[in-house]
Order: C-alpha cells, then sequence, then structure tokens
C-alpha cells in the first residue's frame, strides 16, 4: 500500500472518530491530511503534484458554495478538498474520461451515501417531509440567487432550529474509500 493511500486512510478514519464523537472535523485533520498529500504527490513529481492541487481545486469549488449556504460544516468541505489531494484528477484532464477518475467516483459516491443517511436521519426524526420540503426550498433558492432573481423565502440551512445534521464526515469517508479501491 502506497503513502497515498495510507495517508487517505488515515486521514478519513480521524475525521469520521471525531465527526461521530464530537460533531467536529478538525483543521489539523483536513490541513494536514491536504498537506501530507500534497508533499507525498510533490515527491513523486510535478505531475502527481499538479494532480494533487487540480483534485483539491475541484473539491473546494464544489463543496465550499455547499458550505457557505449553509448545506454541511465547514470541516466537511476542507475534509472532501483535502479527499481531492489525495485522490487528484489524472492528467490530461480531457484525456482521462470524467466517468474514471477516481476523485469524481468519490464525488458521486459521497453524495449517494449522504443523501441516503440524511433521509434515513429524517425519517427515524418523523421530519422526512420538512427535510424534502426544506432540500427543495433551499434548491429553488440557490438557483434564484444564480440566475440574480431576489429569493422570496428565507432559505434552510443547517444553522437553523429544526435542521437535520448528520456527520457527514462519514459519507465523505465511504466515497473517498470507494474512490481510492476503484483505482
Amino acid at each position: 500500500m502506497d503513502l497515498i493511500a495510507v495517508g487517505l486512510i488515515v486521514m478519513l478514519g480521524v475525521a469520521v472518530a471525531t465527526d461521530v464523537g464530537m460533531r467536529k472535523i478538525p483543521n489539523l485533520v483536513t490541513v494536514g491530511g491536504f498537506g501530507f498529500a500534497l508533499f507525498v504527490r510533490g515527491l513523486a513529481g510535478a505531475g502527481p503534484l499538479v494532480e494533487g492541487l487540480l483534485g483539491a481545486a475541484l473539491g473546494f469549488a464544489l463543496f465550499v458554495p455547499i458550505w457557505m449556504i449553509g448545506g454541511i460544516g465547514g470541516g466537511d468541505a476542507k475534509l472532501l478538498t483535502a479527499t481531492g489531494a489525495f485522490l487528484g484528477l489524472e492528467l490530461p484532464l480531457f484525456g482521462v474520461p470524467l466517468a474514471e477518475q477516481r476523485f469524481f467516483i468519490a464525488i458521486l459516491a459521497t453524495a449517494i451515501i449522504g443523501a441516503i443517511i440524511a433521509l434515513i436521519a429524517a425519517a427515524r426524526r418523523r421530519a422526512l417531509t420538512s427535510t424534502l420540503l426544506g432540500t427543495k426550498d433551499l434548491a429553488l433558492g440557490v438557483v434564484q440567487r444564480a440566475v440574480g432573481s431576489p429569493v422570496k423565502t428565507d432559505l434552510p440551512s443547517l444553522d437553523k432550529p429544526g435542521g437535520v445534521r448528520n456527520p457527514y464526515g462519514v459519507a465523505i469517508a465511504a466515497g473517498g474509500l470507494i474512490g481510492l479501491l476503484y483505482g
């Protein structure tokens, strides 16, 4: 097993333990994992380093906006960014189909697993209908903001009363491991 795989597994394991136990993913885990991934990739050369930076950039670009609107926690966004640094995006970007990129597989698996966990948690709390309606309102509000229309409703977020919080680090870890095994 190479250092990238070991580092990713350790980072994800610690992230799950702290997210489930404390509902927080410390910066030491995410920023440390990010730095470790780029250091190890840099030892392998410029190409692997660039691949790690591209993976991190994709994770950042996709998940920081979700954090900004209150859809996930900051530690989750940083964990996905660090996971992107570990898994990377293979070069040449346009020569490798997106469906074959390990980080893309990890993102897709994370989204599916996270949605399943959220639906189960909402159903257990007897909040499935309100959660689905809140998700609809959130998606509509995001689209309205993106096209410059005024947002007609107060957007739901994790910070508001009644928001169903789940340790999303579990879904990220599962998705990251699926991406790692895919390659």
